[in-house]
């Protein structure tokens, strides 16, 4: 059950490193058409329209 930021953050690192989750990126890498790789993650913001912050970790 999660019942705070911190057991939600914890629970979407859990996602973005499991192994499932990684042979989905590099088959979609596979896939395109065009030119991709992993550069591995950064830490991205986004402002919503009611004034927050937000930081997720994308793959770039």
């Amino acid at each position: 059950m999660i019942s705070s930021p911190e057991d939600l953050e914890g629970l979407e690192q859990a996602a973005l490193d499991s192994d499932e989750q990684q042979q989905k990126e590099a088959e979609l890498i596979r896939a395109w058409p065009g030119r991709m790789k992993s550069e591995g993650y950064e830490t991205v913001n986004i402002l919503t329209v009611g004034g927050f912050r937000i930081e997720v970790k994308v793959r770039y």
